[in-house]
Order: structure tokens, then C-alpha cells, then sequence
């Protein structure tokens, strides 16, 4: 079971991966977003989507959809994917998933 977050999401937050995915088909995964920027002077340019959840197992996930880009910035703490992956559905080996060689931490 996983549950909602407050955001912005508290230090430390590892970014893990890139998914490349439409806004309507991120929407049916994880609901509404927690948050929608819709200011591109404080975006990569277009909005940006943002969900933020705590795992069952305590890990924590955020979610950041560049709308335009239809890429999706996977986080998490600690930065651990597998488990994301898990709870999301998704499988490693999704042609979608471009997962970073090292993970970077977020501030």
C-alpha cells in the first residue's frame, strides 16, 4: 500500500530513471497530481506534474512528469528502483525505462 506525500518532498531524494510516458497514461497509473507547475519560468519549459508517495516498506517515491517532453524523472530514498518498479507495474526491462548509471541526488 502506498500513500501520499506532502510536497516538496524532504532531502534526501535520489533521481533513478527517465520513463518516457504520455500525461494521460501517468494520470491512470497514480491518479491526479499531487502538484501541477504550470509556470515554464520554473520548469524545463511547459508544466510539469508531481506525485510524491511513501512505500509500504518505507521507501519513499516522487514522480516528476515533464508534460511537453513526456518524460517522467523517476525518485526515490534510498535509491533503490527495483522496488519502485514493483509497486508502479513496470518491469526493468521496459523499452520506456532508461534507468541512470548512478543515481544523483535531488536538492
Amino acid at each position: 500500500m502506498i500513500r501520499p506525500l506532502p510536497l516538496p518532498v524532504a532531502p534526501p531524494i535520489w533521481g533513478l530513471a527517465e520513463f518516457r510516458i504520455t500525461r494521460p497514461e501517468l494520470r491512470m497509473m497514480l491518479g491526479e497530481p499531487h502538484y501541477v507547475e504550470t509556470d515554464s519560468f520554473r520548469t524545463s519549459g511547459g508544466e510539469e506534474d508531481s506525485w510524491a508517495f511513501s512505500l509500504s516498506s518505507g521507501q519513499r517515491m516522487a514522480i516528476l512528469l515533464q508534460v511537453p517532453y513526456e518524460v517522467a524523472i523517476i525518485y526515490g530514498d534510498p535509491p533503490a528502483l527495483l522496488p519502485i518498479l514493483g509497486e508502479l507495474g513496470l518491469s526493468s526491462d521496459d523499452v520506456r525505462l532508461h534507468p541512470f548509471p548512478v543515481p544523483f541526488e535531488h536538492k
